[in-house]
């Protein structure tokens, strides 16, 4: 028999002993497929989405020097455009950004106009209509399912006002153009690869809003050859526009849009590759324990003459056979979910987009890797001699011993120095150096988890003595093959040690930006009118923020407008503002001002300089000065007001200027700063029906910083996800390799009254007790490498680093282990405890 047949015929006979290794090439290759398509996909509708707004024309112009900004030379133009022979239509599109309000959501909204020719319109009608009026909208659907805006809903969209002299806010604000608008229909879009709401409107309803908004390009349709046609129009606005066909900007365009988020396709590989890895440690771990209950079989093998080569080449053909089966299901099974997970997000929109020979080369590559990760443990197998592979399994061990001294040297010698280089460059701010010594560190780790996992079980091992007798024969049947044990562990190590160094990376960013946020928005809620002053609003502001839970200090500012005179750092400055009064207590200690003391904002001028003894004097309108008043830095530049600059003295001082000066501003802080998201929530909706009122502060910008930082770390684990899986799947092989390897045993132990719930307990605290041991490694490697990371990327832009350990999550981490060891147990034991003890007593091999 050939040793392709006997290679065949190994996995025919034993096929439950191969199932992790299928599991595990199958679980990665699925993931880079799946990977893969879905980023392909994701690119496809972007760059869908890009080029749709070119299609329908035969060329499209985008305005160049004074076109861009000046609304008279854009109009000549469009007229110029459509002068041009040929020409039968054009269309201008513009768009800008404004806040909207509507009931139960605010945020901003990118306007777009529609153009008046229906064969212009790039969109699909979904639902609705087409806006007729000026006052009606359309919605993207997804515009419309997070701001809840159904057709019917209506929301109002904030402009920008024409700019002006006049250094009157209050009349700015009063100028601010608002437009409520009827939500008409809906379209299925991807309208804006950056996720932004994206509403459509006349080109009327849009110059209302925005009144010198100039076109973003220029919609052109004729009735000849779109590349003459170009030439003529080119020709005709020589230096004021760019001239291409609608192809070439489709072309162009979605090769831009592609390239912006090309990066997800990197980062998903990153992903994948440590999926790989993991699978390839469970691999390699799979077929070294199967080599060791296989030695008398390849000894009779090398007896009957098969040579070290063949011995090699059949474990290799194994090899090969499941990583082919793993890799083929795991591609199609990948080409479904990537494709699945784009229609769920909405990401579909340009079809599926599959990469086949990327697909091809991946399941050439499961062949490979658990061709690779089965080549050391074969090499092991080819060197024992044909009478050594019949003396009992433990007679390399001095083999083995001196491997380990070997791989003790190696993972000192990339240790050591890795972490000498993570840990300067983590406070040097050298952030490839701290990168590159992560890397050595990190595979000095791997290395060495042999040496240390172990006695690490061993400890543990005491505690899991206090179950009785099934806790200490666990311990002790862990011990009895550290090797194989290290390995198990390992695989779990990597995906939790990833997964704690985001955690811990995230939650120390994350202080980091609270602090800048501190430093720069002391107060933590702001409420301001759009017209400058809250008026009669601000008593019944004032009780409903007053009564929402967890809210701290509410307290009223009222302003009034003053120019500002001051010298600091070799700089006069005369600007209008507003200056704010604040009342002597309820106010952030950092900007509460002292009598005769103003507190400015000098950054928001971009002024530095020293302000001891610096003295500054506020002019109201009519006139009346205040006396010099001791300058204090304070971050009150954006202190609330919606128009200009704004300036906070003691409310004493701000009489002295006005003495019926209105209330303008609300300043509020968190008392209990864990319901802080919970809190803007409730003050939004509270706030949401009140037209031209703003809610600012550092409390929502931190929101919306966790809110990202979150939605990141949530995509990241889920990836990590993966490995942690098949690193679950490598510890369940573990314990049913161990379960047939002690067969006898467990049938000795069952003839001597051990029971079945015994039985099934020992082996789930085996479990246990590894997950557990790999977890606190990876937990212990994770905060260091999330510590280092944080430090050097924080470090390099300039600012100290807040360390922050997420404790709650990684207590999480740890229950997530002990659970996911006994699910991995839930088999094996129930094989052991199925199993009679005269049958179990039968030799099997």
């Amino acid at each position: 028999m050939s040793i392709r047949h006997t290679a065949v015929a190994q996995l025919r006979a034993t096929p439950g002993r191969f199932v992790a290794v299928t599991v595990a090439i199958l679980i990665g290759t699925a993931f880079i497929s799946a990977t893969g398509v879905f980023s392909a996909t994701f690119r496809a509708a972007v760059a869908d989405a890009a080029a749709a707004q070119y299609r329908t024309a035969d060329v499209v112009v985008v305005p160049d020097g004074d076109a861009t900004y000046d609304p008279a030379a854009a109009n000549i133009l469009v007229d110029d455009v459509r002068a041009v022979p040929g020409v039968s239509a054009v269309a201008p599109v513009a768009d800008n950004f404004g806040a909207y309000t509507a009931e139960g959501s605010r945020g901003w909204l990118r306007a777009r106009s529609l153009p008046d020719d229906p064969a212009l319109r790039w969109t699909t009608l979904s639902s609705g209509r087409w806006p007729s009026g000026d006052d009606e909208i359309l919605l993207t659907r997804d515009t419309a399912d997070r701001g809840n805006l159904p057709v019917g809903g209506t929301l109002t969209v904030e402009g920008w006002p024409v700019p002006s002299a006049s250094t009157d806010a209050a009349a700015t604000a009063r100028a601010t153009p608002r437009t409520t608008f009827t939500v008409v229909g809906l379209v299925d879009a991807v309208g804006s690869p950056g996720g932004a709401n994206v509403g459509y409107v006349t080109a009327a309803a849009l110059e209302a809003l925005f009144p010198r908004t100039t076109p973003s390009f220029l919609l052109v349709t004729g009735g000849g050859d779109a590349d003459a046609l170009a030439q003529s129009i080119g020709a005709a606005t020589s230096g004021s526009a760019t001239v291409e066909t609608a192809a070439a900007a489709s072309a162009t365009a979605a090769q831009v849009a592609e390239q912006q988020v090309r990066v997800l396709g990197d980062v998903l590989t990153g992903f994948a590759v440590v999926a790989i890895v993991v699978a390839m440690i469970v691999i390699a771990t799979t077929f070294t324990t199967l080599i060791a209950q296989r030695r008398r079989q390849i000894g009779l093998l090398r007896c009957v003459g098969a040579t070290r080569e063949q011995v090699r080449t059949q474990v290799l053909l194994e090899a090969a056979v499941l990583g082919a089966i793993g890799g083929v299901l795991g591609v199609g099974i990948g080409v479904a979910g990537g494709f699945g997970v784009a229609r769920f997000f909405g990401v579909s929109t340009g079809g599926l987009a599959v990469d086949g020979v990327g697909l091809v080369v991946t399941a050439i590559a499961a062949v490979v890797v658990t061709v690779v990760a089965a080549w050391v443990p074969s090499a092991a197998a080819m060197r024992v001699a044909p009478l050594a592979a019949l003396r009992p399994v433990d007679s390399d061990a001095a083999s083995a011993a001196r491997q380990s001294r070997v791989r003790v040297v190696v993972a000192l010698v990339l240790a050591v120095p890795g972490l000498v280089a993570l840990v300067h460059g983590a406070t040097a701010g050298r952030f490839e150096l701290a990168l590159l010594g992560g890397a050595a560190t990190a595979a000095g780790v791997l290395l060495l988890s042999r040496t240390f996992l172990p006695p690490l079980i061993a400890a543990l091992g005491s505690v899991g003595r206090l179950a009785g007798v099934p806790g200490r024969m666990a311990a002790g049947n862990l011990l009895r093959n550290p090797g194989r044990t290290a390995s198990s562990g390992t695989a779990l190590m990597v995906g939790v040690g990833l997964i704690v160094t985001l955690l811990v990376g995230s939650a120390s960013a994350a202080a980091t930006l609270d602090r800048e946020l501190a430093e720069r928005y002391p107060v933590d809620l702001t409420l301001s009118a759009a017209d400058g002053a809250l008026g009669t609003q601000a008593p019944s502001l004032v009780a409903r923020l007053a009564a929402v839970p967890g809210m701290g200090d509410v307290v009223t500012l009222p302003g009034a407008a003053a120019t500002l005179s001051v010298s600091v750092g070799g700089q006069d400055l005369a600007e209008p503002v507003t200056v704010l009064g604040a009342p002597a207590g309820g106010v952030p200690a950092p900007v509460q001002p002292a009598p005769g003391e103003v507190l400015i904002d000098l950054e928001y001028w971009g002024i530095e300089g020293p302000v001891e003894g610096v003295t500054a004097r506020l002019t109201a309108p009519d006139g009346t000065t205040t006396a010099a008043l001791a300058v204090r830095q304070a971050p009150v530049g954006l202190a609330g007001t919606q128009n200009g600059a704004s300036v906070v003295v003691a409310a004493s001082t701000l009489n002295l200027l006005s003495a019926t000066a209105p209330a303008t501003v609300v300043w509020a802080t968190i008392a209990d700063q864990s319901r802080s998201t919970e809190i803007v929530a409730e003050v939004n909706r509270l706030t949401v029906g009140e037209n031209g009122i703003q809610v600012g502060g550092a409390a929502p910008i931190r929101t919306d910083q966790q809110k990202g930082l979150s939605q990141i770390l949530t995509f990241a684990i889920g990836l990590l996800a993966v490995a942690v899986v098949i690193a679950v799947v490598g510890i369940a092989n573990t314990l049913s390799l161990s379960v047939v390897e002690r067969t006898r045993e467990s049938g000795l132990l069952r003839a001597l009254g051990l029971q079945r719930g015994q039985l099934r307990r020992m082996l789930a605290i085996e479990a246990v007790l590894l997950a557990v041991a790999g977890t606190l490694v990876g937990v212990l490697a994770g905060i260091l490498f999330g510590w280092a990371g944080a430090s050097a990327v924080i470090t390099t832009a300039g600012e100290a680093l807040v360390m922050d350990l997420p404790w709650g999550q990684i207590l999480a981490v740890l229950g997530g282990a002990v659970v996911a060891g006994l699910l991995a147990s839930v088999l094996p034991a129930r094989r052991a405890a199925r199993t009679a003890p005269v049958a179990a007593l039968v030799d099997v091999g």
